[in-house]
């Protein structure tokens, strides 16, 4: 009887466990960044991309001048787009595509881009989001 017990027990724990949920915390690795071929430019101004879940995407703080981070509300905001705020740095070539060169971090910081909520990637203290997810911000198309 007692192994019978036991054994029910513990399938049930396996049961049980099967369906829990389980969430990153702040700062866990949810992903990776990877190098790309693809030469982005915001307003006709060259800036270094990078391939994340497959979608093109720029780090903000090094893309815009107009840019604030208020650690009581978590919260980057990025005012402007517009042609005279983009930075132009060295374009990175990393000549081989497809390389894992650093992680995503599992982040609380809200990131608003012109007044909207977009999704960003914390890749290690900068900000990163898709360029896709920059669209319809009277700069850029969606």
């Amino acid at each position: 009887m007692k192994k019978f017990i036991c054994a029910g027990t513990l399938a049930m724990a396996v049961l049980l466990s099967a369906g829990t949920a389980s969430y990153a915390r702040t700062g866990d690795v949810v992903g990776h960044i990877y190098t790309t071929d693809i030469y982005a430019y915001m307003n006709d101004i060259p800036v270094s991309s990078y391939n994340i879940g497959g979608k093109t995407a720029v780090i903000l703080e090094d893309v815009t001048k107009y840019h604030s981070y208020d650690n009581n509300t978590r919260t980057l905001t990025v005012s402007s787009l517009d042609y005279d705020n983009i930075v132009s740095g060295a374009l990175v070539s990393y000549g081989t595509l497809g390389i894992e060169i650093g992680n995503i971090y599992e982040t609380d910081i809200k990131t608003y881009v012109c007044g909207k909520q977009v999704t960003a990637y914390n890749i290690g203290g900068k900000t990163a989001v898709a360029l896709e997810d920059l669209g319809g911000y009277n700069s850029y198309s969606d």
